[in-house]
């Protein structure tokens, strides 16, 4: 099993510890870890950052970012997202699409339990049908460049992916990347605590 860590908490490492970022790097890789996951807006501006995990010989397992697909078109950085995964040697990337405001939240939450009520909801919903589209068209972009999207179920009230018992509503067809249907996690997590003063928690997921 190959073992990746946020690049993020390397960076928190180092603000904390005062060590160069080379040098936990170095830690992270001698104590098992093989690749990193990090965000893409950092990794475009911060291109030694390539150098960095090349010194170090840590892969990027996953490049992930936050979109606001819910409320603007972002195709511009769908594409720059695919560009920088492939250049970083990726391939997976990770989208967050953009978040329910925490009324439509509310709304939402009471009708998971009820397939017809979610499919209802989410057909009508202004921001859920942006983001399908959002994540179609990025989809389409990572596909031919054989990348994989994935979408975290982010942990947070206003996410269209809630937490809540482990449900995620989320459905592929042949029409749309993403649409959404019942399908339930189980999510195992081991955690990890380094020396350099850098926890770490490896999540993964797989269906029921």
């Amino acid at each position: 099993m190959k073992i990746s860590i946020f690049y993020d908490h390397i960076l928190q490492a180092a603000e904390q510890t005062g060590k160069e970022i080379s040098f936990l790097l170095q830690e992270a890789k001698a104590a098992g870890i093989d690749a990193v996951e990090i965000n893409m807006t950092y990794l475009d501006e911060h291109r030694e950052t390539y150098d960095l995990l090349m010194d170090a010989q840590l892969a990027v397992s996953c490049v992930y970012e936050f979109y606001e697909m819910d409320s603007r078109d972002e195709t511009a950085r769908a594409k720059l997202h695919v560009k920088t995964a492939r250049k970083a040697g990726a391939d997976k990337i990770l989208v967050v699409p953009g978040f329910f405001s925490e009324e439509e939240a509310s709304d939402y939450s009471v009708c998971i339990q009820d397939y017809a009520q979610t499919t209802a909801f989410l057909t009508h919903n202004t921001k859920a049908c942006r983001m399908a589209e959002g994540m179609s068209q990025l989809t389409a972009l990572a596909k031919a460049q054989g990348i994989q999207v994935v979408i975290e179920d982010f942990d947070h009230i206003c996410s269209h992916c809630l937490c809540k018992r482990y449900e995620m509503v989320c459905r592929t067809d042949s029409r749309s990347a993403f649409y959404f249907r019942y399908r339930k996690f189980y999510h195992s997590r081991r955690e990890y605590f380094y020396r350099m003063g850098c926890f770490e928690r490896e999540y993964g997921s797989r269906t029921l």
